[in-house]
């Protein structure tokens, strides 16, 4: 498949350069390129060197893209850049790393997109799948590229991925078994003209599954249950009592082909209710996989959710403090808001991608005592929520700072930003860390 093939890497964050070592392990003649040229970015054409044929920083010369065959894209980077619609018109095939590594992979996929709630689910079917003694891959946009499965030693029995929609614009025979669609919300509007086409991009993920495969959706998600005329496998579903996987209290109710199941949830940690709906999906998932119903009761009693996703910190003078910088998006703000049961300082800031802020006005009035605004993003998010008072700040540390000198006993201070980090940030695990390292200073 590429033995011998001119293979161009585009963009070198990760999946870059996970792919440039999987087409290079597999025969093929390497060159990366990237629009960047910061110090990363030369850092992984210095480990890279030996493998390469060449390499370009600082911009995608017209040169290197002609001498490609095939190029594999970094989701980063926009397709609609006129060098890879020229390289489309000249017959070249534009793919992903995750489409890259499918066509390598012996193991079965099984495929989570969503606007919110992917890594969580993602990281619950795979301790599932682990808990029940298969040798599982975990990761896709969660972190580990999947190109990372074929240069380990011992290649997984199955993968778990999750999936973005800059992801899924690339995949072209991608055939997860199991394929979940979580929710749908607002997002990326920076990237895509409307709502339409990313609620496209997300629907891909089901375009290539055979009848005997399964889709999850979510069935308390009207958007999400409007795309199941994209479905053509068996479809299951999540979330009211007439669907395959539901609560009811502390219970999840699992029924699939044979007889009920119940599993005791008590004792899962993850607060919220889009939590339960995570976990949900996600036994439903690691049940159609073939995970034992005693591996999913394990993980539910064990997992104690995912850095940055309302992620407890530490309470100190009575004030809680709850990193939640993975909440990208408005939307995201809502559901943490109201998972919190305490009065909220909250912070908000960043990069705005473009979503409107006034749709969580209700939340932010009857949840937040205090609002402060940081970074990019600051006056536009008050203009969006002009009814409600909010002291603009500038860097992520006076927000930081000035949320704590308000917040009283009994409170909580949650960064929930609704926005991306990298005004400030390389992206929204350092910008999580950054509260952390402060909250242990304290």
């Amino acid at each position: 498949m590429l033995a011998g093939r001119k293979v161009l890497i585009a963009g070198l964050g990760k999946s870059g350069v996970a792919a440039a070592r999987l087409t290079r392990r597999h025969g093929a003649k390497v060159a990366v390129s990237d629009a960047r040229d910061g110090e990363k970015q030369r850092a992984a054409v210095r480990e890279l060197a030996p493998l390469l044929e060449t390499s370009e920083l600082g911009g995608h010369s017209a040169t290197l893209f002609a001498w490609a065959d095939l190029i594999v894209s970094s989701p980063g980077v926009p397709l609609a850049l006129p060098i890879f619609q020229q390289a489309r018109e000249r017959g070249v095939e534009i793919i992903g790393e995750v489409e890259l590594a499918f066509r390598l992979l012996a193991a079965p996929v099984i495929g989570i997109t969503g606007t919110k709630g992917k890594s969580t689910t993602t990281a619950l079917v795979g301790e599932m799948l682990i808990a029940d003694g298969r040798r599982t891959f975990v990761g896709g946009n969660l972190g580990t590229p999947l190109a990372e499965a074929l240069l380990a030693e011992v290649p997984p029995e199955i993968a778990v991925v999750e999936l973005s929609s800059f992801q899924l614009e690339t995949i072209v025979e991608l055939r997860p078994s199991v394929a979940a669609l979580l929710n749908l919300a607002p997002d990326h509007q920076d990237r895509y003209a409307s709502h339409d086409d990313y609620v496209a991009a997300k629907r891909r993920l089901f375009a290539r599954q055979w009848p005997t495969d399964a889709a999850v959706l979510n069935a308390d998600d009207a958007g999400v249950m409007e795309q199941s005329f994209a479905v053509r496998s068996r479809l299951f579903t999540f979330g009211g009592r007439d669907s395959n996987a539901w609560f009811a209290g502390d219970v999840l109710h699992l029924r699939l082909d044979g007889a009920p199941e119940t599993y005791d949830a008590a004792k899962y940690l993850p607060p919220g209710k889009h939590n339960r709906e995570n976990l949900a999906a996600a036994a439903l998932m690691a049940r159609l996989a073939g995970a034992s119903p005693a591996a999913i009761q394990q993980t539910i009693e064990t997992f104690r959710g995912l850095a940055h996703r309302l992620e407890t910190l530490a309470e100190i003078s009575g004030v809680l403090y709850v990193n939640d910088s993975k909440a990208t998006t408005p939307g995201a703000v809502r559901t943490s808001l109201r998972a919190m049961n305490r009065p909220v300082i909250l912070i908000l800031g960043g990069r705005d991608k473009g979503g409107d802020w006034s749709t969580i006005s209700v939340d932010v009035v009857s949840r937040a005592r205090l609002v402060f605004a940081y970074g990019e993003a600051a006056a536009r998010i008050a203009a969006g929520l002009a009814e409600i008072p909010i002291r603009i700040v500038g860097p992520f540390a006076e927000a930081l700072a000035q949320a704590r000198a308000a917040a009283r006993p009994g409170e909580a201070v949650l960064l929930s930003p609704g926005c991306a980090s990298f005004d400030q940030f390389a992206n929204f695990e350092e910008r999580g860390e950054a509260m952390r390292q402060w909250v242990e200073r304290l």
